[in-house]
């Protein structure tokens, strides 16, 4: 990623402005969905053939995701991939093995089935033990079983394979996957939207939320970090240690990550029972810490607002580049050495808060199309306006306000954040246009009603995914107040920021 990317998150501060640069917010379309609650389509689903027998699941969703097509795969789910890597961030190189365990959910016998897989060596590919024929193109990898996979029963695909992997230059957010330090001594992924598919096969799409085992191993004098709890570290006869994480709740590929460095891992019991351990290079902890001190208060707060936490830990790891940009990866937040050693307040402490709140909304709550990005991002900036009443530096209505005149100061509040086209995913209308959407329908239906609806968006969508409609809807029935859904409509999807603030 560049600092053209996410770097939106600095019109998050109070007293930041614009968007990404070269995002303007340009012309997308606008046309507004159904404002009665839905429930998405199953995109995981393959088709039969004219016979009923046996299928192909073919490459893409079913229907596919309209601003990413080429991402997902149609004809199965998967529960868990165990990745078993071997890096080396000297050479920027990893070798091992990917075993995907999935199910079937064709209604046939499924034939052969496509794997997001951009670059990379793959040596050997077996499905439930059998070598299985394979074929490459266009980021895909065609695996296609010695025997087809009977409908609804479940199967292991193992994939050996290597090499040095390459980030993908994404058009919303420039470098996405894989990368080596600037230093070139250090290893570290952010994938958001696109890049799952530089490090490991995987069916790309927030849709097929699966469990993970990270086993990775590195020289000595080398750390990994990974998402979820370190369950264990193996000492190998060369000296090598294989670091084993657990992200034992699903997770969409894009959150995924693996940080290679010398670290420091800090572990503490947090409030609720959540376990907070944040990982630095060795080198730059002593300044790292301070501004990462107070997400056991913020944690108090959101589970005050949005319910329970969803997971067993939370924390960030801090990487050795200046990066532009902070990533809500799954219980492990990615921060650079522009962020990550802001110390504490100001927009450092913005950007905490607002990663942190992803793991309510973004993560455990997953966008069942990449078009509702305003459900991960509105959610997360209004997280800020809240974290700012707590504090007292301001109230949510002077935030709103605040958020208003910059929107218009600048003409970005222009792109309707309900569908902003892939090209302003990121854009500022995203984040603090959907923050205003969020305001609007609080001062309609009032504070009980309000947090009430944020509550079990959380809880009822856990792990899961879900969709602007069914957002709509639910505020409709908790609030009784059908006029929300024109309040919706006007700010997600009006050609113009609307005159309410």
């Amino acid at each position: 990623m560049t600092p053209r990317c996410r770097c939106i998150l600095a019109a998050l501060a109070v007293v930041a402005v614009a968007a990404c640069a070269g995002d303007d917010g340009g012309d997308a379309g606008s046309a507004s969905p159904s404002t009665t609650g839905t429930t998405p389509s199953t995109a995981l689903e393959g088709g039969a053939d004219a016979d009923g027998e046996v299928v192909a699941g073919g490459t893409g969703l079913e229907p596919p995701d309209e601003y990413y097509p080429q991402l997902g795969n149609a004809g199965y789910d998967v529960a868990r991939y165990e990745l078993d890597l071997r890096v080396d961030p000297v050479a920027n190189r990893i070798d091992g093995t990917a075993t995907i365990t999935a199910t079937n959910t064709t209604a046939a016998a499924l034939g052969s089935f496509h794997l997001d897989l951009d670059g990379l060596d793959v040596e050997a590919v077996t499905v439930d033990g059998a070598e299985a024929a394979t074929g490459r193109a266009d980021g895909e990898l065609e695996v296609t079983p010695a025997t087809a996979v009977n409908e609804d029963a479940e199967f292991v695909v193992e994939v050996a394979y290597g090499g040095v992997p390459e980030p993908i230059d994404s058009d919303a957010l420039g470098l996405v996957g894989w990368r080596q330090t600037d230093d070139e001594d250090a290893t570290f992924v952010a994938s958001e939207p696109e890049g799952a598919s530089t490090w490991f096969p995987v069916n790309d799409h927030p849709l097929d939320k699966a469990a993970f085992t990270f086993r990775v191993t590195v020289d000595e004098g080398l750390g990994v970090a990974a998402n979820g709890v370190l369950d264990e570290r193996l000492p190998n006869p060369d000296g090598s240690t294989t670091w084993v994480w657990e992200m034992a709740d699903p997770m969409a590929s894009y959150l995924a990550t693996v940080v290679v460095d010398d670290l420091v891992i800090d572990e503490r019991p947090g409030p609720r029972g959540v376990i907070l351990r944040d990982v630095y290079p060795r080198d730059l902890a002593e300044r790292a810490r301070p501004t990462f001190a107070r997400h056991g208060e913020m944690i108090e707060l959101f589970v005050d607002r949005f319910g329970p936490y969803p997971f067993d830990a939370y924390g960030v790891v801090v990487v050795d580049d200046s990066l532009g940009f902070a990533l809500e990866t799954q219980t492990l937040s990615i921060f650079g050495t522009d962020l990550g050693l802001a110390g504490p307040g100001g927009f450092g402490e913005e950007i905490v808060v607002h990663e942190l709140a992803h793991q309510w909304f973004g993560n455990s709550v997953s966008v069942a199309s990449w078009r509702d990005m305003w459900l991960n991002e509105g959610f997360a900036t209004y997280a800020q306006w809240l974290w700012s009443e707590q504090i007292g530096t301001a109230t949510a209505d002077e935030r709103a306000a605040q958020s208003a005149d910059r929107l218009r100061a600048t003409g970005a509040g222009d792109l309707p954040p309900g569908d902003p086209g892939p090209d302003h995913l990121f854009a500022g209308s995203v984040y603090e246009r959907g923050a205003l959407t969020l305001h609007a329908v609080r001062r309609a239906i009032g504070d009980e009603a309000f947090f009430a609806v944020l509550r079990r968006w959380a809880e009822e969508n856990r792990h899961a995914n879900g969709t602007t409609e069914e957002l709509i809807a639910l505020t409709v029935e908790v609030s009784g107040a059908v006029e929300v859904e024109a309040i919706f409509e006007e700010y997600l999807y009006a050609d113009t920021l609307p005159d309410g603030f």
